[in-house]
């Protein structure tokens, strides 16, 4: 019996918010382009967590993204100038930004706020979603959204 790994989302924060590069070419039925705010974030993290550039990855403002690995390691990517802490057996450590991290199942990874700016990208290596219209990008206004 084999044990799926995980990543549960125990906290969005402000907002957060699966986003990739976008649908394009769907204007002309209401459907707007979307995707990430700051792509040059997007393909940093996903750099930093060895996936695609253009896969998707979790946008979130202000900080308060707290997610639990379970059943497996997680390798995850944070690019934004945020205050990131990892909760694990041996306690709470701060993480540097702009680097990865494997999180063992049982840990957990939290953007406390921002030092700067606003926006944080967090790519998760392996992610993998069902794509709407070409893209997993969340549009809240048209309810398009990854749902479990």
């Amino acid at each position: 019996m084999s044990t799926q790994t995980e990543l549960e989302i125990v906290s969005p924060g402000a907002f957060a918010s699966i986003q990739d590069e976008g649908r394009r070419g769907f204007r002309r039925i209401g459907v707007p382009w979307a995707g990430a705010l700051d792509r040059r974030l997007m393909r940093i993290a996903n750099a930093l967590a060895g996936q695609a550039e253009d896969a998707p990855v979790i946008e979130c403002f202000d900080g308060g993204l707290h997610v639990l690995a379970h059943g497996g390691a997680v390798k995850l990517a944070v690019a934004g100038h945020a205050v990131v802490e990892v909760d694990g057996p041996e306690g709470r450590r701060q993480l540097a930004s702009w680097r990865s991290v494997t999180l063992a199942a049982g840990e957990a990874l939290r953007i406390r706020k921002m030092a700067s700016g606003r926006i944080a990208v967090v790519a998760v290596a392996g992610l993998a979603l069902p794509k709407v219209l070409g893209s997993a990008a969340t549009y809240v206004l048209s309810l398009i959204h990854i749902r479990r």
